[in-house]
């Protein structure tokens, strides 16, 4: 939906994502900008709530707040989170599936003393799933039209339901692709540490 570009650019302007990343492939040549551990860590966790990879929906809703796999689940987090940007003032989590978990990632951060701000980015449904299918991970397992938009649903109901409660800004795909001195004066009234666009 335009997260990788959004971030890589947040990254050259003084936002610290880490120091190991995930290697990009054809369909996203210059990577992804996901630390490693977290991506990691994000696999073992999806699995953990029985969410099915292809359809991101879970075996049976999670109590975020009682279930008791949750309470594990944010420790993990925390330390993922120390040990990839403890020393970093100013640092950027980009992962898809930090989605699905987003009241896990949220919790956590504010129990170890962060100030989550979102940059939330969006793009037509129809789109990402064209993207989606572009995507060496789908190789032979494209979604329909009708599979790839409920999926992309699924990413985009936890930011409906916990984002408003944070800081954020919303952009598009095409502004931070066809206006970017636009995008960015908007990310930087959220985060205004961040270096001016050159």
């Amino acid at each position: 939906s335009g997260t990788s570009v959004t971030t890589g650019i947040l990254g050259k302007l003084g936002l610290y994502l880490g120091e190991k990343f995930t290697e990009g492939g054809s369909w996203n040549p210059k990577g992804d900008f996901e630390d490693n551990g977290t991506v990691e860590l994000n696999r073992k966790l999806i699995r953990t709530f029985d969410i099915d990879q292809r359809t991101a929906v879970a075996a049976s809703p999670i109590k975020w707040y009682s279930d008791p796999r949750c309470k594990q689940a944010k420790e993990q987090i925390k330390k993922t989170l120390q040990a990839s940007f403890e020393d970093a003032p100013l640092f950027g989590l980009k992962h898809p599936r930090v989605c699905l978990l987003l009241p896990l990632y949220l919790q956590a951060a504010q129990e170890l003393g962060y100030s989550p701000h979102l940059v939330i980015v969006s793009r037509d449904p129809k789109d990402v799933v064209r993207s989606l299918n572009k995507s060496e991970k789908q190789r032979g397992d494209e979604y329909t039209l009708k599979e790839g938009v409920q999926f992309v649903h699924q990413f985009l109901r936890p930011i409906g339901l916990y984002a408003a409660d944070y800081p954020n800004v919303r952009i598009t795909f095409d502004e931070i692709t066809k206006n970017t001195p636009q995008a960015i004066s908007k990310i930087r009234k959220l985060i205004p540490e961040l270096y001016a666009y050159e």
